[in-house]
């Protein structure tokens, strides 16, 4: 008789369970906006138009910004829930490094892309042919409990942030009109009584500065709009063309993706240009929002990497304001006029 092979019996039948796949960018964002969606009514403001951050996060030891809409979207997210206004952010590591309290804290979750490199069957050689995320952790520095005692860098000082706010909004516009192949009128009119973007004529229209309560609603109003002229057909070609060949507003599915575009760009923005921002808005308006989301889910992710490509066309070799010294600057525009 064959003699029974007892080797590995005690595992037999038990099966390795199976390992969860880690969740996309799209997907950890959608799950948590979605997680405080009872907050957001509540306070009837969306996360991104609660702008505590009047500088971009970073990493104060790398002077890393975190600047990619995925993390910035979720650094908001946080910052919204949890009240911070400081925008430094510390890694995991870093933070045992210095001996940081974090303890009871929750880490916000990030992430870095990596390429993706198949070798090419034509030259041999490796090409990029996509990108993966790889997640990394970090904690606000108000959440360690003994921060007064910690040796983390201040920010850095800016003049930019010390300029007359009406000079600054001059800058931004100029800033912002740099990068369009056929740049758009702006019309700033007494007559006009809200903000719009045409684009069969590529011009937006603004009420004047005086009649908004604060600078910072007028800087938002004026940059929302600038983002919608992106997608016009001689710039980023969002807009498709109407029946007699002029560029229509999106309707539907699309006019819901074209807010998102310009919700997510205009919120990286004003972060960017140093502008802290809170906007108010209608339940009617969120619930419409999330029913959007909830009803086609791959809108969100779609008008998040739209909203980055936005961002990067306005910045592409085209500094942004916060490095300017802004008597610097005044003075080359100065030069400018005169020679001209």
């Amino acid at each position: 008789m064959a003699k029974k092979n007892h080797k590995n019996q005690g595992t037999r039948g038990k099966r390795t369970p199976k390992r969860t796949p880690k969740q996309t960018p799209e997907q950890k964002i959608m799950e948590y906006m979605l997680g405080i969606k009872e907050e957001v009514l509540n306070r009837e403001v969306m996360p991104w138009d609660s702008g505590r951050f009047e500088r971009m996060p970073c990493n104060p030891f790398t002077k890393h910004q975190y600047g990619g809409m995925f993390n910035l979207l979720m650094l908001q997210f946080r910052a919204f829930s949890e009240g911070w206004d400081d925008p430094r952010f510390v890694t995991r590591g870093k933070a045992k490094e210095i001996g940081a309290d974090f303890r009871g804290q929750r880490m916000t979750q990030l992430w870095y892309p990596v390429p993706i490199k198949e070798k090419s069957e034509d030259t041999g050689e490796e090409e990029v042919v996509g990108i993966r995320y790889r997640r990394f952790f970090v904690f606000n520095v108000k959440q360690f409990a003994n921060l007064s005692v910690l040796k983390i860098p201040p920010l850095p000082s800016s003049n930019w942030g010390k300029t007359d706010v009406v000079k600054r909004l001059d800058a931004v516009k100029e800033h912002m009109l740099t990068n369009f192949k056929r740049a758009p009128a702006v019309r700033e009119e007494s007559f006009i009584r809200a903000p719009y973007y045409a684009p069969s004529t590529h011009e937006v229209g603004l009420p004047p500065t005086r009649d908004y309560a604060k600078p910072e609603r007028f800087a938002q109003s004026m940059i929302h709009e600038l983002v919608h002229a992106t997608g016009a057909p001689s710039e980023m070609g969002r807009f498709k063309r109407g029946e007699f060949g002029s560029p229509c507003a999106p309707q539907g599915t699309e006019y819901a993706y074209e807010e998102m575009v310009t919700q997510f760009a205009t919120a990286s923005l004003l972060t960017q240009y140093g502008f802290a921002h809170e906007r108010r808005t209608s339940a009617d308006y969120i619930l419409n929002w999330f029913k959007a989301i909830e009803d086609k889910p791959e809108l969100l992710g779609r008008s998040i990497k739209d909203a980055m490509a936005v961002v990067r066309y306005i910045t592409k070799d085209n500094p942004l304001p916060e490095a300017w010294d802004f008597e610097e600057y005044e003075e080359v525009n100065k030069s400018l006029a005169e020679a001209a």
